[in-house]
C-alpha cells in the first residue's frame, strides 16, 4: 500500500457491455461480499475499515491496533446489530504469523497455531475449537520453487475434510485454485490472469458447485490499471 493513499473505496456493479464498451449496471455483489471503506494512517497500515450491504446499510466496522514489541496486531469488530468480536494475532521475529486466538463478546472461541518451515513458507496450522475442546488441521505441500501446490484439510477425527490444487505461471502468480471435498469431488475452480508487470487482469470463476443456477457461474471479472501505475495500485 502506498503511503499517500489515506482512503480505499470499493463499490460493485453488474457490468454491461454495450459496443465493446463495460458500463455499470444495478448495484450488486455476490452474497459473501460487501462494499467497503477503508483508512490508513501516515505509513500505509489500515486502521479502520466498514462494510456496507447492497442498501447502503452499515453492517460492521473493524478497528486494527498495532502492537510492535509484543508483535502482535488486534483487530476489533464490532456489528451494527449488536456483539463485539476481538482477533488477535501473534507474529514470529521474521513476521510469520503463529498464533491466532478469536473473541466473541469477551470469551475466547479459538485458537490456532501455525508453523513455518525455516525459509518462512506455512506448512501446518492446527485450530482448536474451546467449546468442544476439538481440533483440525491443514497442511500445506510446496514445490521446489516454494509455490503452495496442495492444501489438506483434515477433521477432528483425522478423517480428510478437503483438499485444494494449486497452479503457477513461470513467474509464480497463482493462476488456478481447484477445491475437492472429502469425497474427492470438484466443488469450486478458479482462474486468473495476469499481464507483462504481474498485474493481475482477470479473475474467472471457471466452476462452482454453489453457484450451477447464478448468474454468477463462469463469469470473469477484469481489472484495468492506471499506465502510470505498473504494480497494480
Amino acid at each position: 500500500m502506498k503511503k499517500n493513499i489515506k482512503q480505499i473505496t470499493e463499490v460493485s456493479w453488474t457490468a454491461i457491455i454495450n459496443n465493446g464498451n463495460i458500463l455499470k449496471g444495478e448495484k450488486k455483489r455476490l452474497d459473501y461480499e460487501h462494499d467497503f471503506i477503508k483508512e490508513y494512517n501516515s505509513i500505509g497500515k489500515l486502521t479502520e475499515a466498514k462494510f456496507y450491504g447492497a442498501d447502503g446499510t452499515l453492517l460492521y466496522k473493524t478497528f486494527y491496533e498495532y502492537y510492535e514489541l509484543e508483535n502482535k496486531i488486534e483487530e476489533i469488530t464490532i456489528h451494527s446489530s449488536g456483539g463485539e468480536n476481538r482477533l488477535i494475532k501473534t507474529y514470529n521475529q521474521k513476521g510469520d504469523e503463529v498464533e491466532e486466538a478469536f473473541y466473541v463478546d469477551g470469551d475466547l472461541n479459538y485458537i490456532t497455531h501455525k508453523a513455518y518451515l525455516e525459509n518462512g513458507q506455512k506448512v501446518e496450522s492446527v485450530y482448536h475449537n474451546i467449546s468442544n475442546n476439538q481440533k483440525s488441521k491443514t497442511v500445506w505441500i510446496n514445490d521446489e520453487n516454494h509455490n503452495n501446490i496442495e492444501m489438506l484439510g483434515f477433521n477432528y477425527d483425522g478423517s480428510l475434510d478437503f483438499k485444494r490444487l494449486s497452479k503457477y505461471d513461470e513467474r509464480g502468480n497463482g493462476i488456478e485454485w481447484a477445491h475437492y471435498n472429502q469425497d474427492g469431488k470438484l466443488e469450486s475452480r478458479y482462474k486468473r490472469k495476469f499481464d507483462s508487470m504481474n498485474n493481475e487482469i482477470e479473475w474467472i470463476t471457471d466452476y462452482d458447485s454453489d453457484l450451477n443456477d447464478s448468474e454468477y457461474l463462469k463469469k470473469s471479472w477484469i481489472y484495468k490499471y492506471d499506465e502510470n501505475d505498473v504494480i497494480g495500485n
